[in-house]
């Protein structure tokens, strides 16, 4: 039975979701795996007994749980020393760590198989503003924007027009974000988000919009697309607190939009997984402008909420069948990756001395 390691938590506005989408993951893999679900709480692992208990984590004490360290293949107990290898590890981290390429980073340095999205695509898609660098480079439809960092040039942000959609560059589930109609909303606004990150994305909003959301992933040299979702939510902001805590939208699966719109969806959805060389499951948020009937992407993300497993259901294909094939993927990509790279003596040590640094290194 395969030893199969589901991390979650991280330092991560979206902690608590990440709970949540670990509790139906282990759920189910647990008749078919050894499971080991690892919490990280600030900079330290922590392991969790058996399912999830939501009260234990919202009310965290060491107590409860056992540090544990990464170390190669595996991560060992730090109290008992004992070692356990890991087979493949679910990337459940949603934001922070778990998105911005740290957790696969890791992963790799000690060679265990993961799930979700390389260091490179991960780190790109976490940043707003180098995901709309991304998104024009291949011609993929996206809203004019401004990225900041520091002092404001208000100028040269009126000029996309109102209203303007104020974000924190580095956040996730829209944290953070805020619309302004005029100068003085772009103002708070912009002082708002700059209370979670330094770095804001600001671009054009829309007046009269619904958005949609798209997942993929990848089963051999195949990209499996999901239905689309659309979600009616009036033309207001879907922020974090309409997403998770109020939940007061309309959500149409499949969408409710014509065929030409589906298709750009599910060809831009496919253009981005293949030209970022993705892999597991990522989730692309479209915008749908209702008055010029066309599409933009929004942002991509590298590990959605629930692993987007409601998406694929609409496709007849199951939870289980979609963890079953993420992990099968994980396994076989590191075993693509685990070559070692042959460092053979060439003499460059044996012919240093103290002496010799005063002339450096020529590379």
């Amino acid at each position: 039975m395969k030893n199969i390691c589901l991390i979650f938590g991280g330092n991560s506005y979206e902690n608590e979701v990440s709970v949540i989408t670990t509790f139906f993951v282990e759920k189910v893999l647990i008749s078919n795996f050894r499971i080991f679900t690892v919490y990280k709480k600030n900079n330290k692992f922590y392991i969790c007994k058996k399912l999830l208990n939501f009260e234990k984590i919202a009310n965290f004490a060491k107590s409860h749980f056992h540090e544990v360290f990464f170390c190669e293949n595996g991560f060992v107990y730090k109290k008992s020393g004992r070692k356990v290898n890991v087979d493949c590890v679910i990337n459940c981290c949603h934001g922070g760590e778990g998105e911005n390429g740290a957790i696969a980073g890791m992963m790799e340095c000690f060679g265990i198989p993961y799930t979700s999205a390389g260091v490179y695509p991960s780190s790109l898609f976490m940043d707003k503003c180098l995901t709309k660098v991304f998104l024009r480079y291949y011609k993929i439809p996206t809203l004019p924007f401004l990225s900041a960092i520091g002092e404001i040039d208000y100028s040269a942000v009126e000029k996309i027009g109102y209203p303007i959609v104020v974000k924190p560059a580095r956040l996730g589930s829209s944290i953070g974000i805020d619309i302004a109609f005029n100068a003085d909303e772009l103002q708070k606004a912009i002082a708002f988000a700059s209370g979670f990150d330094d770095k804001l994305l600001l671009e054009k909003g829309l007046t009269s919009f619904s958005e949609l959301n798209c997942a993929a992933y990848k089963r051999g040299s195949e990209i499996i697309i999901s239905e689309i979702e659309e979600i009616v939510n009036g033309s207001k902001l879907y922020d974090f607190g309409t997403k998770y805590i109020h939940n007061d939208v309309i959500r149409n699966i499949p969408a409710d939009i014509s065929e030409e719109c589906k298709e750009k969806v599910i060809a831009y959805t496919r253009k981005i997984y293949e030209k970022a060389e993705l892999e597991g499951v990522i989730r692309v948020d479209f915008l749908l402008d209702k008055i010029e009937n066309k599409v933009y992407v929004n942002e991509v993300n590298v590990v959605p909420g629930s692993l987007a497993f409601y998406l694929f259901k609409k496709k007849g294909i199951s939870f289980s069948e979609l963890l079953f094939d993420l992990i099968r993927e994980g396994i076989e990509k590191a075993k693509a990756y685990q070559k070692e790279i042959p460092i053979s003596p060439n003499g460059i040590l044996l012919k240093m001395s103290e002496e010799s640094f005063e002339d450096g290194v020529k590379k």
